[in-house]
């Protein structure tokens, strides 16, 4: 029988790995949306820098689009964006499935001996940290914001699945 602060440990994480999983999920759809933006805006000025070759537009224009392209450009090559997004895709995945493994681990809390599932509490454990260690290695900066509407989602919506167990 599994004790009742192994079982608020598991349920701890349970509550955090469907955060990382709701937050790298979100992040990722975020980073998508801002990266078409950019696209979008190089497109954009890139086009108005090509119709100033035909000097129709005034040459302040032709100057502010020259730059925002050069800038853009540079811009995206330097912020290395789809390395960032495999990385935040790859995290949000793995945390889905450490997830599960945890839900299971949950679940079956009446089966296990209290050393069994500590034991398989702190692999977990240690699992998610090094998954979500790596967006930082990349760059990805933590959006506290985000996290803090994920955590309260998260709360409002697993308690309410787990309410009778």
């Amino acid at each position: 029988m599994v004790s009742t602060e192994t079982q608020g440990r598991v349920w701890n994480l349970l509550l955090d790995s469907n955060r990382l999983t709701r937050y790298y999920g979100k992040l990722a759809s975020r980073m998508i949306g801002r990266h078409s933006l950019r696209t979008l805006a190089l497109g954009f000025f890139a086009t108005s820098a090509a119709v100033s070759l035909l000097n129709i537009i005034p040459p302040v224009v032709e100057l502010v689009t020259s730059a925002a392209v050069a800038l853009l450009a540079v811009w995206m090559m330097v912020d290395n964006h789809a390395q960032k997004l495999a990385v935040v895709r790859l995290v949000s995945e793995r945390c889905q499935e450490l997830e599960t493994e945890i839900r299971t681990l949950f679940l079956n809390r009446d089966r296990l001996d209290d050393l069994q599932a500590r034991s398989k509490l702190e692999e977990l454990g240690r699992e998610i940290d090094r998954v979500t260690a790596r967006p930082e290695s990349v760059g990805v900066r933590i959006d506290d914001a985000l996290n803090k509407a994920c955590a309260e989602e998260t709360y409002q919506v697993i308690a309410e699945e787990y309410a009778a167990a």
